[in-house]
């Protein structure tokens, strides 16, 4: 694994959540939350596709994960507070 990604697996997803160190220290200084929380977003978020292999997860309170997503992981990249769409 590498350095700086934070890992669990989920059985419900059926994709393993990765988490870069980028983006936990984003969630840090912006006052998001920690690693619980950005799961509980990827899991319960509305998800807008763009790319061939990127999403967005938005969250009702207008928290967004943007992540790569592949056939085995949900690689979170970057996390921001913004309006929803």
């Amino acid at each position: 694994m590498a350095k700086g990604i934070y890992t669990r697996i989920y059985t419900d997803i059926h994709q393993r959540i990765s988490i870069t160190r980028h983006a936990l220290l984003q969630a840090q200084e912006r006052n998001i939350g920690d690693a619980d929380h950005i799961e509980d977003l990827i899991r319960t978020a509305r998800v807008v596709r763009f790319g061939k292999n990127h999403a967005k997860f938005i969250s009702h309170n207008g928290v967004t994960c943007i992540a790569e997503i592949t056939t085995t992981d949900i690689i979170v990249i970057t996390v921001e507070r913004g309006n929803t769409p």
